[in-house]
């Protein structure tokens, strides 16, 4: 049975919009507002109109976009609504992307079946959810890559291996 695209009650949020992303979005909404208002028809069709509907996207990303993990399952949503849920048991892969030309950072999710999630760690905060992930995957372990790997071990729990023993 397909479980339910919508988290139940018991998920955490681990996933939001990141509110550092939130200037630059209002700054290319103005700059395309304004080009729209003084830039005449050529100046609005070219650079005007983009920028806003850019800026529009952008804004209602950072909004709309959550990921709750409960248990193992891992729900998202964007700004075009869920998508189907990951199960964090399963993976195959992840891999943690550094900043490309035209695209932000990526974390990249795969299930041994295949199933694939992309997540905007560019424009989300993700911070809880490599606590999560670290869950799932051992330290040193081939399913992550080195950068998620560091991401991860930030949020591991300290273990300390030269604790003081108390006497018995």
């Amino acid at each position: 049975m397909d479980q339910p695209k919508r988290p139940g009650p018991n998920a955490r949020v681990v996933g939001r919009g990141r509110m550092l992303a939130l200037p630059i979005w209002l700054y290319l909404l103005l700059i395309g507002v304004a080009v729209v208002y003084f830039g005449g028809f050529s100046g609005s069709l070219l650079i005007g109109i983009p920028f806003t509907l850019l800026a529009l996207f952008g804004l209602t990303s950072i909004a709309r976009s959550r990921v709750w993990v409960d248990g193992p399952l891992l729900y998202s949503r964007n700004a075009f609504g869920y998508r189907p849920p990951m199960r964090l048991d399963e993976l195959g892969s992840a891999a943690l992307t550094s900043f490309g030309r035209n695209r932000g950072r990526q974390l990249l999710l795969t299930t041994r079946d295949g199933t694939h999630l992309h997540l905007d760690a560019t424009n989300l905060r993700l911070k809880p959810l490599y606590g999560e992930l670290a869950r799932f995957i051992p330290e040193g372990s081939s399913v992550a890559n080195p950068l998620l790997h560091k991401r991860m071990s930030a949020q591991r729990p300290a273990v300390a291996v030269d604790a003081p023993r108390w006497p018995m």
